[in-house]
Order: structure tokens, then C-alpha cells, then sequence
């Protein structure tokens, strides 16, 4: 899937690639910042402005997700700058406070609770910038969580929830084991008794039936994928 992005004084659309339906702002702006080497210092004192290229409306929490095949705009913006933005009636502006939004993830450490500038890992530049990545499209079933304390010895395998949990990807032993067992030969009765059993990953399952996206349908309003039947 991709999303097509342009910075306010560029002539042109650069894509970004990535898996699935939809990206977080959080996602898209991370990979906006490695692909375009906006960070050279080893310090971020910006952050970036994401809004639609057609209805012109930000995304102002980090946590929205962006639809695939999107035309979105990009802004570079000082950390401590006040957004000043217009706004549909429903919505209320966000401006940068001293507590950060309860969704908001710091690029540079993975974890909640300030806003890039205030990271206590700033005066270290044995840090590596966008050390922990995140989870999306990983099944929760693969995840184990894991302490802070340990992001040093998993040699950058630790990844961050949408919670801002602390995560490493593990073998689901139980679901290898059903899936061997259709390998070695079943009845279509046995075969789809375990289909059944396996779990079903979040992004493909429908929110109407509870169950995997049969001729999926995305919703352009929100960019949620349904069963062509359900939603109908």
C-alpha cells in the first residue's frame, strides 16, 4: 500500500510504502522523517504537520490512521511553535501544552509521558533516534511485553504498542502447531475446525461480524475495512 506526500514547498508527490489498509500519523510521519534524513544532528527540535491535500483538515492526534492511496501535505514546524489552524465547528484546536496528549508516543525513547524536546534521553547521544519501532500488523498473540530495562540487550528488536507497552515479537508455538497440522493431512471438517480456532488478526477482522474481512471494503471516511456483505 502506499500514501503520496508532499512538503508545502515542493513541486512534486513522493510515496511512502508500507503494509496493510491504513498508517498511523505517528508511522507516517517517522518514515516521512528517515526517508527524507531530516534529522542529522542526532537531536529533532521540529515536528511535523500532517493534513488531507484535499479537505485541507490536520490530523492532530498521532493515532489517527491514514487511508491507503492518500494525498496528504507536510509541514515543518519548530517544536515550541503554537499550531494555529481553522477548523470545522465539531472539532476543538490542540495546541502544544506541558502535558502531551494522552495517545502521544516520543519518537526518540518510544514512550508517553512528554514531548520530544523534554526526552530525557536528549543529552545522550549514544541513543539511537527511532530506536523502538511499532507494532502495526503484528498479531497480539506474537507479542510478549518486556521492561524498559531490556531495550539494550534485545539489540533494537523492542518495538511500542499503540499503549505505549514495551514489546518484543515471539514464535507462537500453539499456532505453528495447528497450522503443521493441516500441512500432515485433514478432512475439509478438520481443516476448517482449526481455520476457526486460529486467531484472527486485528486488522483483518471485521468490526460488524467479529470475524476475517470476507471481499473487503474500505471506508474512505475512516479507512476501516468491512465485509462487502456487512457493510452493505
Amino acid at each position: 500500500s502506499t500514501i503520496h506526500y508532499k512538503f508545502k514547498s515542493a513541486k512534486g508527490f513522493d510515496k511512502i510504502t508500507f503494509d496493510g489498509t491504513g498508517i498511523t500519523i505517528y508511522d507516517l510521519k517517522k518514515e516521512i522523517i528517515q526517508q527524507k534524513k531530516l534529522v542529522k544532528s542526532g537531536y529533532m527540535d521540529f515536528d511535523l504537520i500532517i493534513s488531507d491535500a484535499q479537505s485541507k483538515e490536520e490530523y492532530s492526534d498521532d493515532s489517527q490512521v491514514v487511508a491507503k492511496n492518500s494525498l496528504v501535505i507536510v509541514r515543518r514546524v519548530p517544536l515550541n511553535a503554537v499550531k494555529k489552524q481553522k477548523i470545522q465547528p465539531q472539532r476543538k484546536a490542540k495546541v502544544i501544552t506541558k502535558e502531551p496528549p494522552p495517545n502521544y508516543i516520543c519518537y526518540r525513547c518510544g514512550q508517553k509521558g512528554h514531548f520530544i524536546h523534554q526526552c530525557p534521553t536528549n543529552s545522550d547521544k549514544s541513543f539511537d533516534l527511532l530506536k523502538v519501532k511499532r507494532t502495526t500488523g503484528i498479531p497480539k498473540s506474537f507479542l510478549k511485553t518486556v521492561d524498559a530495562s531490556e531495550i539494550d540487550k534485545a539489540n533494537g528488536t523492542v518495538m511500542v504498542t499503540d499503549d505505549g507497552s514495551l514489546v518484543v515479537v515471539q514464535a507462537n508455538t500453539s499456532e505453528w502447531e495447528k497450522l503443521n497440522q493441516l500441512k500432515q493431512g485433514s478432512t475439509m471438517s478438520d481443516i476448517t475446525s482449526m481455520l476457526s480456532q486460529l486467531a484472527i488478526p486485528a486488522g483483518l477482522t471485521c468490526p460488524l461480524c467479529s470475524s476475517l474481512i470476507r471481499d473487503a471494503v474500505s471506508i474512505n471516511c475512516c479507512g476501516t475495512d468491512y465485509c462487502d456483505e456487512c457493510i452493505r
